[in-house]
């Protein structure tokens, strides 16, 4: 695989790739050791605390939004490689066709106060010009960019959790080239929009 692309420093790391490949949006999550579950229906900000793991996108949850190919079910991990972040959960899904998947995490972080700088520090980090307001519903934190290779992102937070959702709407072509691009992405279908929103909104239940 070639370089990365971040979307933006810290928080969203993806190869080149394919979707199975992609490191982790919260921080080089490590999965090794790892417990893995289905998350449950409608999970309290308590329970997700304590086991990020519950709250994430479940297997069932991304069949019913279009993704019925899971490509790393739901996996939660003690090693985040984020400052003041000390749990994470992750899972990795394809559209049918194999064209398109979505990455959805979730970050603990020690406090509230941590998870705002944190997440100040990547929403510094993203690109102006991709910068766009995420859906109203996740709050005044939320917020949305993109990278060259075609992947769309809504960062929010939740006192101290900080969940992250990412479209990638260009699986084959990113697998099978090393090239690296510089030109802007551009913006999201209505449908592309759509789905990312779907997804974050669904995770945020």
């Amino acid at each position: 695989m070639g370089g990365h692309v971040a979307v933006p420093e810290r928080l969203s790391m993806f190869t080149r790739g394919r979707l199975i490949g992609a490191a982790s949006a919260l921080g080089a999550l490590s999965v090794a050791g790892a417990s893995v579950g289905v998350p449950a229906a409608g999970a309290s900000s308590s329970s997700v605390a304590s086991s990020p793991v519950t709250g994430v996108l479940s297997v069932s949850a991304a069949k019913a939004l279009g993704y019925p190919k899971p490509i790393l079910k739901p996996v939660g991990s003690n090693k985040t490689g984020q400052a003041g972040c000390s749990k994470g959960a992750q899972a990795k899904y394809e559209d049918s066709g194999g064209k398109t998947g979505v990455v959805a995490e979730i970050l603990v972080c020690n406090s509230t106060k941590v998870a705002s700088s944190v997440l100040a520090t990547q929403k510094k980090a993203a690109p102006s010009s991709t910068l766009q307001r995420a859906p109203a519903q996740l709050g005044s934190t939320a917020f949305e960019t993109a990278s060259t290779q075609n992947v769309y992102v809504i960062f929010w937070q939740r006192g101290k959790l900080l969940s992250v959702v990412a479209l990638d709407v260009n699986v084959p072509a990113s697998s099978s080239s090393s090239t690296t691009t510089t030109a802007p992405p551009p913006p999201p279908t209505a449908g592309q929009q759509q789905s990312l929103t779907n997804v974050a909104l669904v995770q945020d239940k």
